[in-house]
C-alpha cells in the first residue's frame, strides 16, 4: 500500500488536532484536573461530579455550569424517559407455630420375652446392648419402663414424660 502526499497531510492534520484538544487549557486559563472516584474536580466556576446511572450501570459525568447547589436540577442534569422500578419491600413471614418436642423413636428391638412366677421380663436389644427389663425399671435415666400388658409394654421418655408403647407378643 503506497501513501500520498495527501495520505500524510491527513494523518498529520489528525495529530495536531489530538494534541491541540489534550493540551489546551480551559477558559479561565486552568488546566481541569481528571475526576477521582473519592471526590469533585473543580476547574474555575464548573464543577464536575462522578455520576451513577441505574439505567446504564456506569459511571457519568455530571457538569453543573453554576455549581452543585445553585442549579441541581439545570440543563445538564441526566434524564431518562425510563421509569424507576419500583422495588417492594419483602413481607414478612409469620413462623408457623412450633410442634412441642416430641419423644424420639424407641431405640428398642425386642428380643423375646420371660414369664417366671408370674413377672414378665423382657429381652430388647438397644443399639450393641441386650438388656432384660422388668415394670418398674429404668434405662440410663431416660427411659423407665411403666407396664407390660397383654402384648405391649408401656415406656416413658423421661426428658419430656411422654408416654411409648412397644409390641412385645402375647404370652405363648
Amino acid at each position: 500500500m503506497k501513501l500520498g502526499v495527501r495520505h500524510i497531510v491527513i494523518a498529520g492534520a489528525l495529530l495536531a488536532t489530538l494534541a491541540a484538544a489534550f493540551f489546551a487549557p480551559s477558559e479561565s486559563g486552568e488546566v481541569i484536573s481528571p475526576v477521582r472516584s473519592s471526590g469533585i474536580a473543580i476547574a474555575g466556576e464548573h464543577r464536575v461530579q462522578p455520576v451513577v446511572s441505574p439505567e446504564l450501570g456506569e459511571s457519568v459525568l455530571n457538569i453543573h455550569p453554576r455549581g452543585l447547589d445553585e442549579d441541581p436540577e439545570g440543563a445538564f442534569t441526566p434524564s431518562t424517559w425510563v421509569q424507576p422500578k419500583v422495588v417492594q419491600a419483602p413481607k414478612a413471614v409469620a413462623e408457623p407455630p412450633s410442634a412441642p418436642p416430641q419423644a424420639p423413636p424407641l431405640p428398642f428391638r425386642v428380643l423375646g420375652r420371660y414369664v417366671d412366677g408370674g413377672a414378665i421380663a423382657i429381652f430388647v436389644q438397644q443399639n450393641d446392648r441386650n438388656l432384660v427389663v422388668r415394670t418398674g425399671d429404668t434405662i440410663d435415666d431416660t427411659y423407665k419402663i411403666e407396664s407390660i400388658a397383654g402384648g405391649t409394654m408401656t415406656i416413658v421418655y423421661l426428658p419430656l414424660n411422654q408416654k411409648q408403647t412397644l409390641a412385645v407378643g402375647d404370652t405363648n
